[in-house]
């Protein structure tokens, strides 16, 4: 990758979980996007390594700075994916990685899973105040879809989705 060559993404590994957990939950509860109560279940990282394709980003010199699910429509943690679709869930990016193309080098990668997958489509939700992140996936040619929009525990969701067979 230009931006960081050292970057690595790959599939997580058991010895990873551990480290990923503690990710998720000082991006999504530390950064107030999620309540205090997800903590054990953003925490337990196997469980979506099992149902899904649970990928990180890793530097040599830096270790974990970020990690992503790619979920399947129709499986228990996929939100808003139906058949033919496959769904981006959990981009965490540490905050000192921000802004070196570590969330976008994770995004690539789920398109080139859900690609290899046979899948017509990408989706993703994301909260109305993650702006940086909406920046990020309309770089990469996701569009948002405000009829597929929905809430969670009172939270609205925005959706955007990517066509695979028109995108880069």
């Amino acid at each position: 990758m230009a931006n960081n060559p050292g970057l690595e993404v790959r599939t997580v590994r058991p010895e990873d979980y551990a480290e990923v957990g503690e990710l998720l939950v000082n991006v999504y509860v530390g950064e107030g996007f999620s309540p205090v109560e997800r903590t054990p279940g953003l925490r337990n990282a196997e469980p979506l390594a099992t149902e899904g394709q649970l990928l990180v980003a890793r530097e040599v010199q830096a270790g974990l700075l970020g990690t992503v699910v790619l979920f399947r429509g129709g499986t228990h943690h996929a939100e808003v994916a139906r058949e033919q679709e496959a769904e981006i869930r959990l981009l965490a990016v540490a905050p000192v990685a921000r802004g070196r193309g570590v969330g976008e080098a994770l995004v690539a990668e789920c398109i080139r899973r859900a690609r290899h997958l046979g899948c017509q489509r990408l989706v993703l939700s994301t909260q109305p105040t993650m702006a940086s992140a909406q920046r990020l996936y309309e770089r990469l040619g996701f569009v948002r879809v405000p009829e597929r929009d929905w809430s969670k525990a009172g939270s609205p969701r925005l959706v955007y989705t990517l066509e695979l067979a028109q995108s880069r």
